[in-house]
This record gives C-alpha cells, sequence and structure tokens, in this order.
C-alpha cells in the first residue's frame, strides 16, 4: 500500500541524504505522486471532498446558513449555544424503520458467508 512505499522512500532517503542535495524535494514530490495516485475522483484539490451536485451544495449553505443565524440569536439573547437544535434538513429521510429494514435486507448473504468461514 501506500505506506509500505512511503516508508521505502523515507529508508531509501536517509541512506542518500548527506550526499545528495535536494533529496528533500525529490521525497516530497515522490510522495505526493503516491498520494495522488491513490486519491478520489471526487477529492477535491486542497483535499476534502469536491461537490459534485450544486443542489447539495445549495442545502448545504443553507443549513449552515440557518445554525449560524440559530447560534447568533441563541447568544445574543444570553443562552447557550448547546440548545441550538440540529435543522430538519440535515436529518435522513427517511424513518428508522425504512433504514432498519434497508440495512437488514441483505444480512442473509453475510451471514450465510461469516458462517462458512
Amino acid at each position: 500500500g501506500i505506506l509500505t512505499k512511503t516508508k521505502q522512500l523515507l529508508q531509501g532517503s536517509k541512506a542518500t541524504q548527506e550526499a545528495e542535495v535536494g533529496s528533500d524535494q525529490r521525497l516530497g514530490e515522490q510522495i505526493r505522486s503516491l498520494i495522488s495516485e491513490c486519491r478520489s475522483p471526487c477529492a477535491a484539490p486542497g483535499g476534502g471532498w469536491a461537490n459534485q451536485n450544486e443542489e447539495h451544495a445549495r442545502r448545504g449553505r443553507s443549513v449552515l446558513s440557518q445554525l449560524v443565524r440559530e447560534m447568533g440569536s441563541s447568544l445574543l439573547k444570553g443562552q447557550s449555544i448547546m440548545n441550538v437544535s440540529v435543522p430538519v434538513q440535515c436529518c435522513q429521510p427517511r424513518s428508522a424503520l425504512e433504514l432498519g429494514a434497508d440495512s437488514a435486507r441483505l444480512s442473509h448473504i453475510f451471514l450465510s458467508a461469516a458462517a462458512a468461514t
């Protein structure tokens, strides 16, 4: 994996570090290229996930602005921000029963495979 390759690069650079000028820079470039090989196509250049859906981004900004408004209002009233509730838009649109049924629908496959090992 990437950790093994990085360790090998680091061990190799320790041996040649004194003999070569700029080995740190080359090592950094090699590590960055290893990391970029493993990155998801959805990864943002600066880290994290790049937004693939503008509607999701709009909803996220809406929820965040609502949270900030509620926190500000709570602070101005002299209350704790611990009492601010999470907006409903953050919640799963399905019920707990639907989520449970969804996670259990493939359990017979996994349980059979686990019992066979």
